[in-house]
């Protein structure tokens, strides 16, 4: 006989929600990624029969809860799925935004056909509108519905990838949004600095399909079931997706609706499942055995779910332990403590959290982690764990990232401060009484070329950015009252805030006549924010206006500068990339 699937209660929702709390805690706002199928439908369900409990509200949960959905308009019955969104969050009395994706609007490309891209632009253009929906309603947490199930097909997905073992860990309860997957600033994929306070979370991750299925069922929920989720020829996940159903339907002696006739695999698709399949029998760690049924595989993700949040910690844990003070933007490990880490999956762990904090590319993108190639992550890690550093051939390495690894020689001052020699890349050099080894990564140097406003004093080609317009703008915006800060990031590392309000009049005058302009450039070897006054082409034209002052530098031209206190007070510079696992 046949055991009767439980739906899930408030108490576990509870502490499932609870599991999936951001670092910073919770605001009093809490948005739904709203589909109208059953995944967010149930979430959206218990979340605002949670949060609207007496017993519970007030208890530091948020207080409210907003439902966000996009119509992505690539089928007939996109429309259909909205107004079920729609109908759904009235009826449960919860505030609802639906957008609908502008197919052909910049930075929306054309309406896309079935193909290999198809899944990934549809999904790219969803999160830009989630996001600026969140953006527009002041909520900074959005929590999908992704459950059990989801998280098998996720890690099998990216094991058909040639991802590690830390990538098979499927999806974390709780994740930094990021600053997004372009480089291109107002791009499609693009967040910005703002990605950096935005949180997704997975609530349901612990909760299979089948619970989610006989909550919906127990409660007379309503909802509808996207038609393309069974064709396997759409997208990798759905030929995954149907493969573990084969599986499943195999294994318990269930027959399996057959395809539709004429539809077949791509052969990249079929490539890439037969990957999968190699992958998940190689990989040791979990028992990956796509015969044995979800039930198995659902246990497997969550050892290797668990194996990846022990890695973190562990990485956390030697970060603090063994980081020693470098220049802002840097990172720097002394040498002879690595030993002690003989774990290669957490020195590669160690290796990804250091680019992903060091890189110019967009933080939380797989470009800023080396697009987790497990031969560059090698290399890295060969290099910094060489029992014999000096004696390398070379002791520079650029492996992905826009990262440089380097061999560092460092010494503490009384007064605190760390001094930093940074050895040729095969040269002889002897470490001095006092000096110890490390290795620092630092922000790989942009190519040399000419610049207009080049200087003796700086030593990297990072454009100069002229400010001038956007700061007159600003300017007229703040004398209209209640303008925020200008604000530009810089290399995706840095933020710099203008505050117009205390623009020095002479600047603004300046400006505004055209006898000067304000540019931002890139100064010293770690390439940082430069901001300057400039009147004329020549060299005693240019006034420093802000940069980075940091006591953990030797001496750097740029920290000769100074500002004249008649012009100071209106620039702050922060770096922004974080080092923590989420």
């Amino acid at each position: 006989m046949l055991r009767r699937v439980a739906a899930i209660t408030q108490g576990e929702f509870l502490q499932a929600l609870q599991t999936s709390r951001p670092p910073n805690g919770w605001a009093k706002k809490i948005a739904v990624a709203n589909s109208g199928g059953p995944d967010s439908t149930c979430l959206l369900f218990l979340m605002d029969k949670l949060l609207s409990d007496p017993e519970v509200s007030g208890k530091g949960l948020p207080m409210t809860t907003l439902s966000l959905t996009v119509n992505h308009g690539l089928q007939e019955s996109s429309n259909t799925m909205a107004t079920q969104c729609e109908r759904n969050a009235k009826s449960l009395r919860v505030d609802h935004l639906t957008s609908t994706i502008p197919w052909g609007e910049t930075p929306f490309p054309s309406r896309p056909v079935e193909s290999s891209a198809f899944e990934g632009l549809a999904r790219d253009a969803r999160y830009h509108l989630l996001f600026d929906a969140m953006t527009r309603m002041d909520v900074n947490t959005l929590a999908f519905g992704h459950h059990a199930d989801d998280q098998v097909e996720t890690a099998l997905m990216r094991l058909a990838r040639g991802t590690s073992e830390i990538g098979a860990g499927g999806m974390r309860p709780c994740r930094r949004w990021g600053m997004g997957m372009s480089n291109l600033e107002g791009g499609l994929a693009w967040a910005g600095y703002e990605g950096m306070r935005r949180w997704i979370i997975r609530p349901m991750l612990s909760f299979s399909k089948d619970r989610i299925l006989a909550t919906c069922e127990e409660n007379k929920l309503e909802y509808v079931v996207d038609p393309t989720n069974f064709q396997p020829d759409v997208t990798l996940r759905n030929a995954i997706r149907h493969t573990l159903a084969a599986a499943e339907a195999d294994s318990n002696g269930t027959p399996l609706p057959p395809r539709p006739e004429g539809e077949s695999l791509s052969g990249e698709v079929h490539a890439q499942v037969e990957k999968m399949k190699v992958a998940a029998e190689q990989l040791k760690e979990a028992h990956y055995d796509i015969s044995g049924g979800a039930a198995q595989l659902r246990g497997a993700v969550r050892e290797l779910t668990a194996r990846v949040s022990d890695i973190n910690a562990e990485v956390d844990r030697h970060l603090k332990r063994r980081t020693i003070p470098s220049p802002v933007g840097t990172f720097l490990l002394a040498a002879q403590d690595l030993a002690a880490i003989e774990d290669p999956t957490v020195r590669a762990a160690i290796v990804l959290r250091i680019l992903r904090y060091v890189s110019f590319h967009p933080w939380g993108s797989v470009r800023a982690e080396g697009n987790r190639r497990s031969q560059r992550l090698q290399q890295i890690v060969d290099l910094v764990w060489a029992p014999d550093p000096l004696h390398l051939e070379s002791r520079h390495l650029v492996a992905g990232s826009g990262v440089l690894w380097r061999l560092a020689i460092f010494r503490q001052e009384e007064d605190g401060r760390m001094v930093l020699r940074l050895p040729d890349k095969s040269a002889a050099h002897t470490v001095k009484p006092g000096e110890r080894l490390g290795w620092l990564a630092s922000r790989q140097p942009p190519p040399k070329k000419s610049s207009q406003w080049a200087t003796a004093r700086r030593q990297n080609a990072l454009d100069e950015v002229d400010l001038s317009d956007e700061l007159l703008r600003a300017q007229k915006a703040a004398m209209g009252g209640g303008a925020k800060p200008f604000q530009v990031l810089f290399d995706n590392r840095f933020l710099l805030r203008f505050d117009m309000d205390k623009m020095p009049a002479t600047l603004a005058t300046s400006l505004a006549m055209g006898r000067s302009k304000i540019v931002l450039g890139a100064v010293t070897n770690w390439q940082w924010p430069h901001v300057e006054w400039v009147r004329g082409n020549h060299k005693e034209g240019r006034t420093t206006l802000a940069f980075v002052n940091d006591p953990n530098v030797n001496s750097t031209n740029a920290q000769e500068a100074s500002i004249d206190p008649l012009l100071d007070g209106w620039i702050t510079i922060e770096w922004i990339r974080a080092s923590d696992a989420t």
